[in-house]
């Protein structure tokens, strides 16, 4: 009997394929790991409350020869067929799990016919092994206990060993060969059962075609008809209406045209009047427009040329920093003086401002350049206090 069980757990998954499973992954597995000492193997399905779906319990020698089979090349290649029935990995243990059938029947019928198939070959190399121990018995008692020197019973346990295993040998290849009958049978019968009614299906859907395809025509080819009538009668109609329609538009265009010939001669007319009063107009808003842009002009260089004052003067009060006097805003500047209209005593404030004596305390890096730009307003300033003083 063997000596080591262990267990693969298959969880639920959206493309496991049991049929695939039973019928090439499992033989597989039997057929990759035989040499390694398993003996046999068995499925139960878990119930639909499990994480689970299939367990798989394996009957090896001994747990070495387990460890041993998992280790190997033949593992990789069972581990690679899971794919082609499960998107999801399977966890191996040691040992039995015990899982609640299903109660799909066809399902489990299925697998306790494969289950009963492999018991009977475990049966029969469970027959080997008891054989291969009564014989092993058998010598160990004949040399150390009997030391007969007849061979008559070796030979006899001998021939019933040979005798044995080609009877066990025989019943494990026969029924292995009925087992994959037993399927390929299934197999072919599905098979068979699933091309008629594919066939039958494809005949039904063919003829329901074609008789669609018939009405339609005759649908269409009774619609075709009654619309050429329809336009045949719509034509006639439509003739007279035309007819009355272009002599309507022929009156119309000529009533039209007599009207677009006065409107064209009143438009003339009102155009030549509106043109002439337009041109009355713009001149004078030309004029006046001419008048506020120079007036803005005139107070826009006003404010600037008063602020440009003012920063002179903030400049004055802080020698020690001025580096440049800033340039006026107009390059006139006697004519900016003028349009500012200055009082005389504010000349005379601006005329100390500018005096090139107060502007020396500058640094002499920038003395001269400051200089040059105070004498220049110092005399500009000085002669219209001439003027206004005559």
């Amino acid at each position: 009997m063997p000596a080591a069980s262990s267990s693969v757990l298959y969880p639920k998954g959206t493309n496991f394929n049991m049929d695939y499973y039973l019928s090439t992954h499992m033989p597989l597995a039997y057929k990759s790991w035989s040499d390694f000492g398993l003996k046999g193997w068995s499925v139960v399905e878990f119930g639909p409350d499990s994480d689970y779906c299939v367990q798989a319990i394996l009957e090896w020698d001994s747990e070495e020869s387990s460890k041993k089979a998992l280790a190997s090349e033949a593992a990789g290649v069972v581990m690679a067929d899971v794919k082609n029935f499960s998107d999801k990995a399977p966890t191996f243990l040691s040992g039995k799990v015990v899982g609640t059938f299903s109660n799909d029947n066809s399902r489990i019928k299925y697998i306790q016919v494969s289950q009963f198939i492999i018991a009977c070959l475990s049966c029969s190399v469970a027959m080997d092994n008891l054989s291969n121990t009564i014989l092993t018995f058998l010598r160990n008692a004949w040399n150390r206990i009997i030391h007969f020197p007849s061979r008559a019973l070796h030979l006899l346990v001998e021939c019933f060993h040979h005798v044995g295993q080609s009877i066990t040998s025989f019943l494990f290849y026969v029924l292995h060969g009925i087992a994959i009958l037993f399927f390929a049978m299934i197999k072919l019968v599905l098979i068979i059962f699933g091309a008629i009614l594919l066939l039958n299906i494809l005949y039904i859907t063919i003829a329901l075609l074609t008789n669609s395809i018939k009405q339609s025509q005759a649908r269409k080819a009774a619609k075709q008809q009654q619309e050429q009538l329809l336009r045949d009668s719509e034509e006639g109609c439509l003739l007279a209406q035309q007819r009355a329609r272009e002599q309507e538009e022929l009156r119309r265009h000529m009533l039209a045209e007599q009207a677009s010939r006065q409107n064209i001669r009143q438009q003339q007319q009102e155009r030549i009047h509106r043109d002439e009063h337009r041109t009355t107009i713009n001149t004078d808003q030309q004029h006046r427009r001419k008048q506020l842009l120079h007036h803005q002009t005139q107070l826009e260089l006003t404010r600037n040329f008063n602020l440009w004052r003012d920063r002179c003067n903030r400049l004055s009060q802080n020698l020690a920093s001025v580096t440049a006097i800033p340039p006026p805003p107009s390059q006139d500047l006697a004519q900016s003086y003028k349009n500012a209209n200055l009082t005389l005593h504010e000349l005379k404030e601006e005329r100390r401002l500018w005096h090139p004596d107060k502007w020396c305390g500058v640094d002499e890096r920038y003395r001269a350049q400051v200089t040059k730009m105070a004498t220049q307003c110092f005399q500009i300033v000085q002669s219209m206090c001439e003027k206004l003083e005559e």
